[in-house]
């Protein structure tokens, strides 16, 4: 194998078919990708030996999704789990006085056309690298931590022999982001609920649900029903974030993520009023019609 250009092109082509996944939901997120480097990969052969143990390499198409917030780490695993082409997942345990990340990584098989044009490209190398590609779930806060762990002392534990002290301070600071993460999430629940308690619903909406939204100015329409009514102001405020956002992204429901469509969305997975079911357009209603 001279060089990976071809495989270049097949990752873009897996990035924009993630990324319309994604955005479907709202979720925020960043993504990343890459392909191993000519170089990377002969490395990683000699060095795990490879082709003695009879081994191949699994992620040389690499796809990270970091996200912004801690939750949505299982909700994603979650979804891509489900996905037909999921072949292993790669997961660390550890007990509760250890500092250190879990590695959340999930193999996929690459489609037939995507395969066979992998197969050629990687020639004779096809002995020890698979047709397959990795992605990994990262948080926004943690990125950097694994960037600097991965490349300062991963590539390089020889350095570490011995400094069993600075290990765990490395590994002690990734738990204070983690910390982080979870302070966070339970600020945005305060903020949430001071919107509630305030009869503010579109801050309400923004706060609890946290998704990136094509359009924020709720129709007034909608904004006096839900702020006239309390116990349906209420029914939003409670609603399960994570159980709504599997049911959206797992339907055949496509339409714009603005913050009106995100109420009726709602309403039609959890609450089911009526009332705001009026405000459904003839596109909306042959939406739901699909399920």
């Amino acid at each position: 194998m001279r060089d990976t250009l071809g495989l270049e092109t097949i990752t873009n082509k897996l990035e924009k078919s993630i990324k319309a996944e994604l955005d479907k939901s709202g979720l925020m997120y960043r993504l990343f990708s890459r392909v191993k480097s000519v170089d990377s990969i002969n490395n990683k052969i000699e060095k795990k030996d490879y082709r003695s143990k009879k081994k191949k390499i699994t992620d040389i198409i690499g796809i990270r999704i970091t996200l912004y917030f801690k939750d949505d780490v299982d909700l994603l695993y979650s979804l891509l789990k489900q996905k037909k082409n999921f072949d292993h997942e790669s997961t660390d345990t550890y007990s509760v006085d250890e500092f250190k990340p879990v590695r959340c990584n999930l193999t996929f098989n690459l489609n037939e056309a995507f395969s066979n044009e992998a197969k050629t490209i990687l020639g004779e190398s096809i002995d020890v690298i698979d047709t397959k590609y990795e992605i990994q779930i990262r948080t926004v806060l943690s990125e950097g931590w694994h960037e600097v762990e991965h490349d300062l002392r991963y590539k390089c534990k020889e350095d570490w022999i011995g400094h069993d002290d600075l290990n765990r301070n490395l590994n002690g600071i990734f738990a204070t982001l983690e910390t982080s993460e979870f302070s966070m999430l339970q600020m945005f629940e305060n903020l949430t609920y001071r919107h509630y308690k305030q009869n503010k619903i579109e801050p309400l909406i923004r706060t609890k649900f946290r998704l990136r939204l094509k359009n924020e100015n709720l129709n007034s329409k909608i904004r006096s029903l839900l702020t006239s009514d309390k116990e349906l102001m209420k029914q939003f405020f409670k609603v399960d974030r994570s159980k709504f956002l599997f049911s959206l992204h797992t339907s055949k429901i496509s339409i714009p993520l603005t913050i009106d469509n995100l109420v009726l969305l709602v309403n039609h997975f959890e609450i089911k009023n009526h009332e705001i079911r009026k405000f459904e357009s003839e596109f909306v209603k042959g939406e739901f019609e699909l399920l």
